[in-house]
């Protein structure tokens, strides 16, 4: 087998590392047994062929550039942003999955995904470190390797936020949606006065008698009231 070289280290290391041509080869040999689940290949992170019986995750026409993907990812719901996240961290998604995610479209998203996954693996450790049983203590260390995992990708999710803080297209977005919340705020602030007059206008018709009783009313207070100021003017 010739002997890959890989780019990042690898987020399965146990894993076979095969070159493009050999994974071929290999799929489809393991595809003859009945008894092995559905296989496929994918690119890893470190440049090496890999095998898996996991699905692929969520990832339209990878041959899209890189903007349009973001786009689409941008797009997604909660649950398949997720699934592309998972994916990513285990090692099976391909390598443009990783140039979406660093996106700076996507950088601050798939950052705060990330923090979500590291909450749950804290939590579901916590749960189980009263526990001495086999597989408590399996458990724990694979999550604690996930922590691991989860922490490497953290360093490189902030630091794609940051690059992406300093995008001339971020800056450009970000001042796009500020003055659409401030148009948005005008609006509504005007719509509420304008909604305010026609109420206050609907209110006097249906109460014409009685407003006009309390108009003159205050007219005659009003003028009594201003009657020795108005007597001491020239």
């Amino acid at each position: 087998m010739e002997e890959v070289v890989g780019q990042r280290e690898c987020p399965q290391p146990d894993k076979t590392p095969f070159t493009e041509d050999d994974v071929k080869v290999h799929v489809q040999v393991m595809r003859r047994e009945p008894w092995i689940p559905p296989l496929r290949s994918y690119h890893c992170v470190c440049d090496a062929w890999h095998v898996t019986k996991h699905p692929k995750p969520p990832v339209p026409h990878p041959n899209l550039p890189v903007s349009e993907l973001a786009v689409w990812a941008a797009a997604l719901p909660d649950d398949l942003f997720g699934e592309l996240v998972e994916g990513e961290l285990r090692g099976v998604a391909d390598r443009p999955v990783l140039e979406v995610l660093t996106h700076w479209r996507i950088a601050s998203r798939w950052q705060a995904t990330l923090r979500t996954l590291q909450k749950q693996a804290n939590d579901a450790i916590e749960k189980l470190a009263k526990r001495q049983d086999l597989p408590a203590r399996s458990n724990r260390r694979k999550l604690s390797e996930r922590q691991l995992l989860l922490s490497a990708r953290l360093g490189e999710a902030k630091e794609a936020v940051s690059n992406a803080s300093m995008h001339p297209e971020f800056i450009a977005e970000r001042h796009r949606r500020s003055v659409e919340r401030k148009r948005a705020k005008i609006g509504l602030a005007r719509a509420r006065f304008l909604a305010g007059k026609r109420a206050l206008n609907r209110l006097v018709q249906a109460h014409r008698e009685e407003f006009d009783d309390l108009f003159r009313e205050e007219v005659a207070w009003y003028t009594q009231d201003q009657a020795p100021e108005a007597a001491e003017g020239p």
